[in-house]
């Protein structure tokens, strides 16, 4: 890609998609847009990959905030339930089956999250090994994108 083209194609990025949704990994974004440009010059194209990229990033954030609703209300029946619940049951296997069944709802949630954002930024994960290869990429640190 010409030098200009790619000048270009940032500056719709960061305007587009960076500044419309707020983006906290700004580069982690523009690279994404880059692989999925790969050798494609034309400025028609980029702006369809533009606004593919906008389409997707929408999808996504919506998944997430949708995610983040589902994690406070699980959030809110854990607490409920240790102030509540846990104290008339006692330290008995249905107090504990209870606790579990919440704790695992929370996690769920949080794994779809990951699973979506894997998703988005095509990373593989092996079927047999989802939940652990999940874990282990959104925990790597990768310098000036995000803290391990």
């Amino acid at each position: 890609m010409y030098p200009f083209h790619q000048e270009y194609f940032r500056t719709i990025i960061h305007r587009d998609i960076i500044e419309r949704f707020y983006a906290l990994h700004p580069q982690a974004v523009i690279d994404a847009a880059f692989r999925l440009l790969g050798s494609v010059i034309s400025l028609y194209s980029i702006n369809r990959i533009t606004d593919y990229l906008i389409e997707e990033l929408s999808a996504l954030i919506a998944h997430i905030e949708k995610h983040q609703r589902l994690l406070d209300e699980v959030f809110m029946e854990i607490t409920a339930a240790e102030k509540n619940d846990i104290p008339l049951l006692g330290n008995t296997p249905r107090s504990g089956i209870l606790m579990a069944g919440l704790i695992e709802n929370y996690y769920t949630c949080i794994e779809t999250v990951f699973f979506r954002v894997s998703q988005f930024f095509e990373n593989s994960i092996s079927i047999d090994r989802r939940h652990v290869d999940l874990l282990e990429k959104m925990t790597l640190e990768i310098k000036s994108i995000r803290p391990g």
